[in-house]
């Protein structure tokens, strides 16, 4: 497997050993004054590295009518040469950019635009050589996604997985998260959901998995209405200070999900991270009088114990 980081080290180290030869700086041009960039995707198709990045204007540039949006795909080729074209000059912004795995093409999906704008969640497919559009597309999915937040991944057999919140507790705390993987033409080949008994749900991120599935990382947590998290260890974590005894629950776990090419949920994985907090809740039916010296107590022994959250990485 080719790894982000060793990437782009790799990709340094080329462009620097050819500035030396030529006793000078050796940079990838690009044909625009923009002043932000980003580094969007990586991947390698055959014995080609590449590397999608996208420019953005400065607030200063913003202010001027003459900004653009625009989007490169730079390849690193064995013999040490850079080739390099621009996909995209525009105003518009895209809340997504993906290298298509396994084809000389891209996903790009467009930023909502303002309410009222009347601009389509749109899913594009564009050539990497000329940035000719070859599909567009406008999936159902699409409007239901936080664009932006790594919600959107490729899958090893040239499609995409598109990650939204299925459930939302009655307080407005997301309680599980959906998935559907889509082919380049907006078609929905497989769905999955995850959700952990109310409990409290994070999405963290995505990752492809062998033969067209994905891997995700879940966070899940005590909610307003689910006060003990769902899990498989108990109260694992205790402190005797004075001879009373005070037991860390468990507050939060980070768990990796495995889903097949159908997008089934195949696996859930044991803890990879947990988080505790010390139970320090009044019991019922304490007079008020006890009720404070109770609080004065459980204050001196949390100050005592140290954090109020103690994190354990599994």
């Amino acid at each position: 497997m080719l790894h982000r980081s060793r990437v782009l080290q790799t990709f340094g180290l080329i462009l620097l050993g050819a500035s030396a030869l030529q006793a000078g700086v050796l940079h990838v041009e690009r044909p625009d004054a923009m002043q932000v960039y980003f580094l969007t995707d990586v991947d390698r198709l055959g014995d080609r590295v590449r590397v999608l990045y996208h420019t953005l204007p400065s607030l200063e540039q913003q202010t001027r009518d003459d900004w653009t949006v625009n989007v490169y795909v730079a390849e690193l080729h064995p013999d040490g040469s850079v080739k390099q074209q621009r996909l995209v000059s525009s105003q518009r912004r895209y809340g997504a950019l993906l290298l298509r795995r396994g084809h000389d093409e891209v996903f790009l999906i467009p930023a909502p635009g303002p309410p009222g704008s009347g601009q389509a969640q749109l899913l594009e497919v564009r050539s990497t050589r000329d940035g000719s559009v070859r599909s567009s597309v406008e999936p159902d999915v699409l409007p239901n996604v936080q664009l932006g937040s790594g919600n959107i991944g490729p899958t090893d057999d040239g499609n995409l997985i598109v990650v939204g919140v299925s459930t939302t507790g009655s307080r407005g705390e997301a309680t599980g998260i959906v998935w559907h993987k889509l082919s380049a033409e907006g078609e929905i080949l497989g769905k999955g959901e995850y959700e952990n008994g109310g409990a409290r749900v994070g999405y963290h991120g995505l990752f492809p998995a062998r033969d067209g599935g994905v891997g995700l990382t879940v966070g899940t947590s005590v909610s307003r209405e689910v006060e003990r998290l769902p899990t498989d260890i108990d109260n694992p974590v205790k402190r005797t200070v004075d001879g009373r005894t005070v037991e860390a629950e468990v507050h939060s776990e980070t768990r990796l999900l495995l889903a097949d090419a159908k997008g089934r949920l195949l696996k859930v994985s044991e803890a990879v991270e947990r988080t505790f907090m010390w139970d320090f809740r009044m019991p019922q039916d304490v007079p008020p009088e006890k009720q404070v010296q109770l609080t004065a107590e459980n204050m001196r022994l949390q100050e005592e114990i140290g954090l109020e959250y103690g994190m354990r990485i599994i």
